[in-house]
């Protein structure tokens, strides 16, 4: 983790989700009604991600329980953005 704060990857990343962050919030604030369903999924991804930014920077468990948790919340970004690849080709 160390090396990882001294060449920045750390901070990075961390202003990386800011910004998503703040896109989710002003995509929130004006869907259309038409699009309620695809944000919602969005926003669901979206919970995903946080979860797993936030096993990145703290990590828990033992190192099997930790792979095993990573792997489910990768699964779960992957289908949905199946989904949304479908909502976006509509």
């Amino acid at each position: 983790m160390e090396d990882l704060e001294k060449d920045g990857a750390l901070e990075g990343a961390k202003l990386s989700y800011e910004h998503i962050t703040t896109q989710m919030k002003k995509l929130g604030a004006d869907v259309p009604s038409k699009s309620k369903d695809h944000f919602d999924l969005l926003l669901e991804t979206y919970s995903f991600f946080s979860e797993l930014k936030d096993l990145t920077l703290e990590p828990k468990g033992s190192l099997v329980s930790f792979g095993a948790k990573v792997n489910e919340i990768s699964s779960q970004i992957d289908r949905n953005k199946t989904k949304l690849d479908i909502y976006l080709a509509e």
